[in-house]
């Protein structure tokens, strides 16, 4: 109430950019979408030049990912190309994570046994990786038996492609259809799980 309050009284302040960001992110958090939408919206169109209304225009896009294409690509730890547009005709989750979220950790088995379990039947996973070091995502992978491909994006959620789709936090999932087509566009460990058995049942 009190952000609201603030932003109303003084829209042009210095701190208005980062009052209305957590006021969408706080909409977001609780489910509430169209809120979010709004705020976000608010951030773009009134503080066009400042960096929270990049994030507010990544998340905007975000947000309608769901029957879009997705266009995302980059260099791996050690500098080949990896494309999500290459996994056409595959079930592809496409994880936003950095070595330092536990959310993360604790999800690496599940992750790790669904590979093992669809890999061969047409899934696939293409990680997003958010660290400063790309020697920390080598050994992290070694270490974790991480074997999918990975983008290398330093800079955790300012870094490039996480700012690209507004990031809030990490692990953030996407699914893509074999079409190439972006089916979710904010997973859980547990949804991935539900929606792979469904994808896979036949």
């Amino acid at each position: 109430a009190n952000l609201k309050k603030f932003v109303a009284t003084y829209p042009a302040a210095e701190d208005a950019a980062d009052a209305i960001l957590q006021l969408a992110l706080n909409a977001e958090f609780a489910a509430n979408q169209d809120e979010a939408r709004r705020w976000y919206g608010q951030l773009v169109s009134a503080h066009k030049e400042s960096p929270q209304a990049v994030r507010a225009a990544g998340s905007l896009r975000r947000m309608d990912l769901k029957g879009r294409q997705l266009a995302l690509s980059g260099p791996d730890p050690t500098g080949r190309p990896v494309n999500v547009e290459s996994f056409k005709g595959r079930v592809v989750a496409v994880v936003f994570w950095a070595t330092w979220s536990t959310q993360f950790v604790a999800d690496v088995p599940v992750l790790r046994a669904l590979y093992e379990q669809y890999g061969d039947r047409g899934f696939e996973i293409v990680g997003v990786n958010l660290d400063q070091q790309s020697s920390d995502v080598v050994d992290f992978a070694k270490q974790n038996r991480i074997t999918w491909p990975n983008i290398f994006q330093p800079g955790g959620l300012d870094a490039p492609l996480a700012q690209q789709f507004g990031l809030v936090s990490v692990p953030t999932i996407f699914l893509v259809d074999r079409e190439g087509q972006v089916v979710s566009n904010g997973l859980t460990i547990n949804d991935l799980k539900a929606m792979l058995a469904e994808a896979f049942k036949k």
